[in-house]
């Protein structure tokens, strides 16, 4: 009996880390589902099973500070701050939505602060889902609109992103999602010599490296900029980055790629491009934002109060006349509030919470690219952080993927890349 209880221990402490990494996989795979509400159920059991094999796993004797620590005090320092200001709010409205909307901030800082993910969860685990689940939402709104409309209406993609976006979700979250899961798999196929692979790894690889061919046709005809843009620069970077010992190689790819993107761009329908960039009311919303900015500038208006402030200049004579978006008013139209924010996530925080406010959303997108590994793997890991950066540069973190979504993002990217060497030792652990 002596000589079985160490094997049932052993026994336990494997499954409560495989359980934690299993409800990890479980929440990554439904997040391009934004109306689902079998998310909120993924994300308790994602905590439940991450307390579980912390006490189980002893993982509290482990504990260290790191450069993470700072970035994930960076998120329970944000959250902290808009419970205090809310204290002093002119309208709280919202204050009570907002603070449960964004309290992944807290929680799943405090979770990435105490060690984050194990060493179970894998590169190859999320490049598999990813893959799977951007094929399967894909193939779920196919199914909606008829196959026979995909395949021979000249409309398809204007059906397919209307579709998608009531069904799955807006094109920043899917795109977000879909270029995430690409660039996990280009991970694997750069580090595909390098290791041993079973069968199925290898049938995985080239079943992932294949469908992400597939994935990037859908995000250039989404008809989201951010995403086209994300979308050359991963291609570009991947072919940089593949060809860098073959400079001739390399010289006339890029000219190839050059000569079919401006191609590609010219035959792009005018009304396409005058409704992605000439006519995009983020501009003037940005104008609006700073104006608000400059009335508080320093402790700012208040989470609430901000999109109450921001609504009521949204629907006046002055500014909705010049903003002039239809999804807006479709929104305000059906109580959607929300709606009303300042389409930039440093100007959000720096509306709502003042300066701190500002410091703080800057460091949040910062900080994640100072705690990756030097290794094979940084730059393309960067680029995942850039994506995540830059989309925060028209939304918020209330937008497409809502806060949940935002934190679990860093939480996964720095739980398989992250460095978890302590600040004050130079040894790696």
């Amino acid at each position: 009996m002596s000589n079985l209880s160490p094997t049932i221990i052993d026994n336990c402490k494997n499954a409560s880390a495989w359980l934690f990494t299993a409800s990890v996989l479980f929440y990554f795979a439904l997040m391009p589902w934004l109306h689902l509400g079998l998310q909120k159920t993924a994300l308790i059991l994602f905590y439940v099973c991450f307390f579980l094999d912390y006490i189980v796993n002893k993982r509290y004797l482990n504990f260290k500070i790191t450069f993470s620590s700072l970035f994930y005090a960076s998120m329970i320092a944000l959250y902290l701050w808009m419970l205090a200001h809310s204290l002093f709010e002119a309208d709280n409205k919202y204050t009570g939505t907002l603070l449960e909307g964004r309290l992944s901030y807290l929680s799943i800082g405090i979770i990435g602060i105490l060690g984050g993910t194990n060493d179970k969860l894998k590169i190859r685990h999320c490049a598999y889902i990813g893959i799977i689940m951007s094929l399967f939402c894909i193939i779920t709104v196919i199914n909606k609109m008829g196959w026979n409309e995909f395949l021979f209406s000249q409309d398809r993609f204007i059906l397919f992103n209307h579709i998608r976006h009531i069904t799955i979700n807006a094109h920043m979250g899917f795109n977000l999602y879909i270029l995430l899961s690409v660039t996990l798999t280009y991970c694997l196929i750069k580090d595909y010599n390098s290791r041993k692979l079973s069968l199925f790894d290898k049938i995985m690889t080239y079943f992932c490296g294949i469908s992400s061919l597939v994935l990037l046709w859908f995000v250039i005809n989404s008809h989201g900029l951010i995403g086209i843009a994300f979308t050359c620069m991963l291609v570009i970077f991947c072919i940089i980055d593949s060809l860098k010992s073959k400079p001739k190689i390399l010289a006339s790819v890029i000219i190839a790629v050059s000569i079919i993107s401006v191609a590609v761009i010219a035959n792009r329908p005018s009304e396409n491009y005058t409704k992605l960039v000439v006519d995009d009311p983020r501009s003037v919303i940005w104008e609006l934002s700073i104006e608000k900015i400059k009335e508080h500038p320093v402790l700012g208006h208040g989470s609430s109060s901000a999109f109450v402030q921001m609504k009521n200049e949204f629907v006046s004579d002055e500014w909705h006349s010049r903003i002039n978006d239809e999804f807006i008013d479709f929104c305000f139209a059906n109580d959607g509030w929300w709606a009303a924010h300042s389409h930039n996530y440093f100007l959000q925080n720096w509306l709502e919470l003042g300066i701190i406010g500002l410091i703080l959303s800057l460091l949040i997108v910062t900080l994640p690219f100072f705690c990756l590994k030097r290794n094979k793997l940084f730059f393309p890991f960067c680029m995942i952080l850039l994506f995540l950066a830059m989309q925060m540069m028209t939304d918020i973190a209330d937008g497409a993927y809502t806060v949940k979504h935002f934190c679990f993002y860093y939480l996964i990217i720095l739980g398989l890349q992250g460095s978890r060497q302590p600040i004050l030792s130079k040894d790696e652990p």
